[in-house]
């Protein structure tokens, strides 16, 4: 039976007890004609995931928060792959947390104890880069399809204003965002400065702003003032998106190396 030293059993996810409990099963027919998921199941024993923590941060620093999230990575690495709402699971078990009813209602995914809101978003695609950062949906943003103007001046005064109620909103009810950046071999957890990128953004003049059907802003960076990252006013799709934010200028909470053994 599956163990996490310091927690009772009945602690640790049931979904998890039985990934750990099939991947103890002792498959004797041809690899052929053995279910995928079997397959998958048998290597979460033999699976190596070695955590680096960053101690100074409040989530690499905590203990219990990294010995249940590295846990329950091992599992998702094998059988499911960290999509969005495994690692809504995975974070909210491992900090203790409880996820929303209802994101679109709330805007974020999970509270912890301490009424902090958290935004949870996961990077796996093959452009994935561990220097910089894409959130291709920050949020939904369906006010970037309707705005109208008689001028291109007059859309770009009404995007700059549109924006910065939609900035207020989301730095309202979200806290922090939090990203996992899924690689073939680890994975990476990062927090992006959205509200910092915000204000810069907020200080950049109207005539700056996109002149029709959305577009993109160049925003300063903290840490660094000659880097920029791009925050995207997605117009087909009304959404907001963050790309090509530097890595060096986030708080990278922890990472993780996994190996076969």
């Amino acid at each position: 039976m599956l163990t996490i030293p310091g927690l009772p059993a009945a602690a640790v996810p049931a979904r998890l007890r039985a990934a750990w409990t099939l991947s103890q099963t002792v498959v004797t027919s041809p690899a052929a004609s053995v279910p995928a998921i079997l397959r998958a199941a048998s290597t979460i024993g033999h699976t190596r995931c070695t955590p680096h923590a960053t101690r100074e941060s409040d989530l690499g620093g905590n203990d219990t928060f990294m010995r249940r999230f590295t846990t329950f990575l091992i599992q998702a690495h094998a059988l499911t792959g960290m999509e969005k709402r495994t690692f809504e699971e995975a974070f909210a078990y491992a900090a203790g947390a409880q996820t929303a009813q209802s994101q679109v209602q709330t805007g974020w995914d999970v509270v912890d104890s301490a009424g902090v809101h958290w935004s949870l978003k996961t990077q796996s695609d093959a452009a994935a880069n561990r220097d910089y950062l894409d959130i291709t949906k920050l949020s939904g943003a369906r006010w970037i399809q309707t705005i109208t103007a008689d001028s291109t001046k007059d859309y770009q005064q009404q995007m700059q204003a549109r924006f910065a109620a939609f900035a207020a909103g989301f730095t309202q009810s979200v806290d922090r965002v939090l990203v996992l950046q899924c690689f073939p071999d680890g994975y990476q957890l990062v927090e992006p400065p959205v509200s910092t990128l915000f204000q810069w953004a907020l200080q950049l003049p109207a005539s700056v702003y996109p002149e029709s059907k959305g577009g993109r802003l160049a925003v300063r960076c903290p840490r660094d003032d000659s880097l920029r990252a791009r925050i995207k006013l997605d117009y087909s799709d009304g959404k907001v998106c963050l790309l090509r934010v530097p890595v060096s200028t986030c708080i990278t909470h922890a990472t993780w190396r996994v190996t076969a053994e």
